[in-house]
């Protein structure tokens, strides 16, 4: 199969907190999956609609005292099998493209991918 995606995604373990902008909800839990420069991945209770726009918190550890706001259209939502269930509920994986990030967070954007890229080079460069 051939990729489409202009950047690489890289596996990272972050929380994040969203909420859907015309839904004006409370933020709920989720956690990321990958990364990449224009969006990313998270795993969630709830299943998501292609073009729902949603307001991110990215909750890395490095970053835990101030989170990463990011502004993101869903692209796609599916059920994922091969996670394990949380209290008999299906977990979803929901694909991020990133619209905007706020302007004091985008150094730390571009650093949280940056370091998940080093990291990934660094293991390739050991075998």
């Amino acid at each position: 199969m051939e990729e489409k995606r202009k950047y690489p995604r890289f596996d990272v373990a972050a929380k994040i907190r969203f909420r859907k902008v015309q839904d004006a909800t409370n933020l709920k839990p989720a956690f990321v999956k990958d990364i990449s420069a224009e969006g990313f991945c998270f795993c969630s209770k709830e299943q998501l609609q292609p073009g729902e726009i949603l307001e991110v918190e990215i909750i890395e550890k490095s970053f835990e005292e101030a989170p990463i706001y990011i502004k993101g259209q869903v692209a796609w939502s599916s059920k994922d099998s091969g996670l394990k269930k949380d209290r008999n509920k299906d977990l979803f994986l929901t694909g991020v493209k990133v619209l905007g990030v706020r302007k004091v967070d985008e150094a730390r954007f571009v650093m949280l991918y940056c370091e998940r890229m080093l990291a990934e080079l660094k293991s390739f460069l050991r075998m």
